[in-house]
């Protein structure tokens, strides 16, 4: 005999458990195969609009207090919570380096950058690492040929000389990591400049570029950098590129002199050119008009060497701490001149950030405040280096492919993931439609019940679970059909009495 049993749920925990006015008589040694489903799974959506999606950081340094705002619109998780990390890691990005009213640029924290998304436990997480300085006899950068380096007097303040006499683009040293995405400083000092207006088309250049040279093996160009800044002569300025393929304009009235420190600095969600003379005063300070399409683009710094009679050192770049393998280097170099500019000490500060509690619930934690987790109840903490906010509760995702699990009777199935026994009635493949979860295979397999002796069911439970036996959330009414046939001793038996 082959009953088939269409089991129902209301339940918004997967759960299904039906009670029957009669009992259903199991034979022993029964089988049971899966027939289908068709179970309706909320999609978790967040409204974004001017009520909650403001995102706030308060730094200790300066008094600062920012306010930004995630763009507008509907986030889902299934379809779009990527989109809601990219929002949140730039809100905060850019939040969080930039200027108070009396806090000097310079002095802001730099290397700090964010990271939003569930982790191995799918629970979602808000943290950030800091990522300052580091020099190029790290392995982290790469020059050319025509680079030559001095380390003899200091391996931490190297010295750098171009070769060829030329003015060409040849002379580089390239970053084999990407720069920071939040606060990010890319400074050189001016040992030597040339002396004569021959040497316009020479000079340092400092930029950045969307090309990774140091994996390419390309040489960098001026036409290639998204934006830079570079040296003239004595008797002449600083040039200013201002996007791709841009026209240079000179930065009026600033004459390049021996040790100035000079780069580019990036705040909240502007880049500045900067340069500073021997004593630390700010010679100037221009923000570039270039924006990224996607502030997630990794940019690598370039230098360029553009003739044999500029010499730098006392170079210092901020990378992106999440692309690094192994423990960034989290120190600023200790110079006279750049000390002189007020480069901090990284340090703990009193910080706090927070999120509406629309968006905070929405993504699992229990409360807006994303705080240091040994700092109980205080709103403010004690950041350091690197920090780590972890929601409460499970993030509901997209899950590779779920389970149906039999609660009250026994089969015939085992599970690598737990390394146990468990009732698998089958797996179920990522599929979903919209909102709704609908399978039927296309043949049917019969599982063997562990039964040896007949049984009498006034219920059967069942619930449908992920791949790793998290609950799904269910709504509306749900159904599960199953085939139960008796096993084969009963079946030859009753083939004898016919």
């Amino acid at each position: 005999m082959v009953r088939l049993i269409r089991l129902t749920s209301d339940t918004n925990d997967g759960r299904f458990i039906n009670n029957f006015d009669s009992n259903i008589e199991l034979s022993s040694y029964s089988q049971i195969a899966f027939k289908g489903c068709n179970i309706d799974v909320p999609s978790p959506e967040i409204t974004i609009d001017g009520t909650n999606g403001d995102i706030r950081y308060s730094s200790g340094l300066g008094g600062f207090v920012g306010v930004g705002e995630i763009d507008h619109g509907v986030y889902n998780i299934k379809e779009n919570i990527g989109k809601l990390n990219e929002e949140i890691e730039t809100t905060f990005n850019n939040l969080s380096n930039l200027v108070g009213a009396n806090d000097r640029l310079e002095r802001r924290i730099i290397g700090q950058q964010w990271k939003a998304g569930a982790n191995s436990d799918d629970k979602y997480q808000i943290q950030y690492k800091t990522s300052n300085n580091i020099n190029l006899l790290s392995g982290e950068w790469k020059k050319s040929s025509d680079v030559n380096v001095d380390d003899t007097t200091d391996p931490n303040d190297l010295i750098f000389k171009n070769l060829d006499t030329a003015s060409t683009d040849d002379a580089y040293v390239v970053s084999k990591h990407p720069i920071n995405k939040g606060g990010f400083r890319m400074l050189q000092n001016v040992m030597y400049i040339p002396t004569t207006s021959a040497g316009l088309l020479g000079g340092a250049v400092c930029g950045i570029s969307d090309q990774n040279f140091a994996k390419t093996g390309d040489e960098p160009e001026l036409a290639l950098l998204d934006i830079y800044l570079r040296t003239g002569d004595d008797i002449t300025t600083y040039f200013i590129c201002d996007g791709k393929g841009e026209p240079e304009e000179a930065i009026v009235g600033q004459t390049v002199a021996d040790d100035d420190t000079f780069g580019i600095i990036k705040l909240g969600d502007t880049y500045h050119a900067v340069a500073y003379d021997s004593a630390g005063a700010e010679k100037f300070n221009v923000a570039f008009d270039f924006k990224p399409t996607n502030w997630l683009t990794d940019f690598y710094g370039v230098i360029i060497l553009r003739d044999d009679t500029v010499v730098i050192h006392e170079v210092q770049s901020s990378l992106d701490p999440y692309s690094y393998t192994g423990t960034p280097p989290n120190k600023f170099f200790q110079s006279a001149a750049l000390n002189i500019i007020g480069v901090p000490l990284l340090a703990k500060e009193n910080a706090s950030a927070d999120i509406s509690e629309s968006l905070s619930l929405f993504l699992g934690f229990n409360n807006p405040y994303l705080q240091n987790q040994n700092s109980g109840s205080d709103l403010i903490a004690s950041l350091g280096p690197n920090q780590i906010f972890t929601a409460s509760i499970e993030l509901v995702h997209t899950v590779d492919s779920y389970l149906i699990e039999l609660m009250n009777l026994d089969l015939e199935s085992y599970d690598g993931y737990t390394e146990q026994r468990k009732n698998i009635l089958t797996t179920i493949e990522y599929n979903e439609f919209f909102s709704q979860i609908l399978y039927e295979p296309s043949q049917y397999v019969y599982l063997d019940l562990n039964n040896k002796q007949p049984i009498n069911l006034r219920n059967i439970s069942a619930r449908i679970v992920t791949n790793t036996f998290r609950t799904v959330a269910t709504e509306g009414l749900n159904t599960i059909t199953i085939y139960i046939k008796d096993g084969p001793e009963v079946s030859r038996d009753r083939a004898f009495i016919n």
